[in-house]
């Protein structure tokens, strides 16, 4: 069995910073995040198992729509997230999904 890294401080739906974005080439508004989509156990693996993190470049939303809500489209997803207190709805679009070296995260 390969050996993991279990101090790595990204985990599956984990929101990356925004110094982040110009790191990965992209173009970023007020409104835009990204999110970690790869499974835990990927993530720990060396990097010369599992090389990349997956990521979902996305975009905060004033409200949900139910059409892509609970899984319900399968290229998009209204999910509602909260930080303590700070609700926040988020649009993930399938097609923004994007590899990311490790080594680039550790840099974050």
């Amino acid at each position: 069995m390969a050996p993991t890294s279990r101090s790595v401080p990204w985990r599956q739906g984990h929101f990356l910073p925004d110094e982040a974005f110009q790191s990965f080439g992209v173009t970023e508004s007020a409104d835009t995040l990204a999110t970690v989509v790869s499974h835990d156990c990927d993530i720990v693996q060396t990097p010369s198992v599992e090389p990349d993190v997956e990521i979902v470049v996305g975009r905060s939303i004033e409200s949900p729509d139910g059409n892509f809500t609970h899984s319900k489209n399968p290229r998009k997803l209204h999910l509602e997230c909260t930080a303590g207190t700070q609700r926040s709805v988020v649009e993930l679009v399938a097609t923004n999904k994007m590899a990311v070296p490790k080594e680039m995260l550790g840099e974050i």
